[in-house]
């Protein structure tokens, strides 16, 4: 007679253990720790655009929604407190050290901004302060940012509390969308959350603004569809909560809403064309229904930018010459003008004037790429004309970012695309992992292994991040 051979039951610590080694675990504890680390050490307002994303979420935090026109022609804005732009006067404008890496910041004037509440009638008097250049983002995209600050003005907190509450509530809700996306990720999780790991990424999700939210909605998305693409059938009730996420996409940042169109790599015969097409039809009439809204609430509007910058005559010279736009293209990206865009997909801090050594640039690169390009686990083989898709989808999403940035903030004197940033591009980086097949495949213990390794070596790599950017502030600027 045999014996039944009994498992031992693992211990608590074990347990404890292996849903800490999870890649969604691993990814929340890390993007926590290190985007609360950022939070501590970048000055106020010294994120990309942090003051005006902090002005309307404030405006949203007191119940109005809709911009305010000024008498200056195409400007808006919200009315504040005149406490909360003196705020931001005495943390920025009289410590002015944006764009000079060699001047520190002085933190005497956040401790003393951190008592200081509103109190006096003066400081309720209301004042405009221009946020022109927020009108494109949806109030949704501020829920997480505005809920902190009215509770912190409900509590009496002063402005700059606010500003904190909002940064450290924004990382929280950003990096758990990002944790579920990973949770959601069918293969490839070590990849995919190495991925979202990247010191840019994790420096947006630390500051009050709208890309971090935008991201982890792409993310969702595409890890969601990948999800799909791996089960057999596809109900009803699922292709209901693509839906809703594609509409998702539709009301964050513009140029994010073409990710729907990674639905088409659901496609494997006739049945899903029909669901497909009509989840594409509905992001997109969501899309330019705010652009319609958009353009009937605030029909004149002139967004911050260089004076020379024109809309109209750009347009003129790309009618005129249509090889235009590929000569400023070509320009931009084939010489050393355009390294500051390529590198800051990798990581360009506070207000866009603190990189990081050339030969972090270079660990960091290398251990993504060794863990993009290796694998065991193999994705679902896409048919060719949906790898083609995918790739005009990218190629498309590169060009509307520098068409904008072209068309709106450009002067026309130039034939180089300004204003644009590596930050732009992270989703394409984002979906990366998820729909591309490793480039050699390893074993799983091999692939077990490599993931202590490299993790471990981005870990590193993060902390010396820190590090720079901490020096950039407080310390001596080589």
């Amino acid at each position: 007679m045999k014996q039944e051979v009994t498992t031992p039951k693992p211990s608590l610590f074990q347990r404890l253990f292996n849903w800490i080694a999870q890649p969604h675990v691993v990814y929340a504890t890390a993007a926590l720790v290190v985007g609360m680390s950022f939070i501590a050490i970048t000055p106020p307002f010294h994120g990309p655009d942090e003051d005006a994303h902090f002005l309307r979420a404030y405006q949203l935090a007191t119940g109005k929604l809709k911009l305010v026109t000024a008498q200056q022609p195409g400007r808006l804005g919200a009315e504040l407190p005149s406490a909360v732009p003196d705020m931001v006067e005495q943390t920025v404008q009289d410590n002015p050290i944006r764009g000079y890496p060699s001047k520190k910041y002085n933190h005497w004037h956040t401790k003393a901004e951190l008592k200081n509440t509103i109190d006096t009638p003066q400081e309720r008097r209301s004042v405009w302060v221009d946020t022109t250049n927020t009108y494109v983002y949806n109030p949704v995209l501020y829920v997480p940012a505005a809920a902190a600050i009215a509770a912190v003005h409900w509590l009496g907190g002063s402005p700059l509390v606010a500003l904190y509450a909002a940064r450290v509530v924004s990382l929280v809700a950003i990096v758990m969308l990002f944790a579920v996306a990973v949770r959601l990720a069918p293969r490839r999780k070590w990849a995919f959350a190495a991925v979202l790991l990247v010191p840019m990424l994790l420096f947006q999700n630390a500051v009050v603004s709208v890309d971090g939210l935008s991201f982890a909605v792409t993310a969702l998305f595409a890890s969601y569809v990948m999800r799909l693409r791996e089960q057999r059938t596809v109900h009803k009730g699922q292709w209901l909560l693509l839906a809703l996420a594609a509409v998702a996409l539709a009301i964050v940042k513009l140029p994010l809403v073409l990710a729907a169109a990674l639905a088409f790599t659901l496609i494997r015969g006739r049945r899903h064309i029909l669901p497909v097409i009509s989840i594409v039809v509905v992001a997109l009439a969501v899309f330019a229904g705010q652009c319609m809204l958009l353009n009937r609430l605030y029909p004149t509007v002139r967004l911050n930018g260089p004076s020379e910058a024109n809309q109209q005559v750009q347009i003129d010279k790309l009618v005129h010459d249509p090889f235009e736009f590929l000569r400023v293209t070509h320009n931009t990206y084939m010489n050393q003008f355009g390294d500051g865009q390529t590198v800051g997909v990798l990581g360009v801090f506070g207000t866009a004037d603190t990189t990081l050594p050339m030969w972090l640039y270079g660990v960091l690169l290398l251990v993504l790429g060794l863990l993009v390009c290796t694998g065991a686990e193999k994705t679902r083989p896409l048919r060719m004309w949906q790898t083609i898709g995918l790739l005009i989808i990218g190629a498309t999403y590169f060009m509307a970012v520098n068409g904008a940035m072209y068309l709106t903030y450009t002067p026309t004197s130039f034939s180089t695309f300004y204003g644009v940033q590596g930050r732009y591009f992270l989703p394409l980086l984002i979906v990366l992992p998820l729909y591309m097949s490793p480039l050699l495949h390893i074993s799983p213990q091999q692939e077990h292994k490599r993931n202590r390794v490299l993790i471990g070596v981005l870990l590193c790599a993060i902390a010396v991040v820190l590090f720079v950017v901490f020096q950039r502030y407080y310390l001596y600027t080589p």
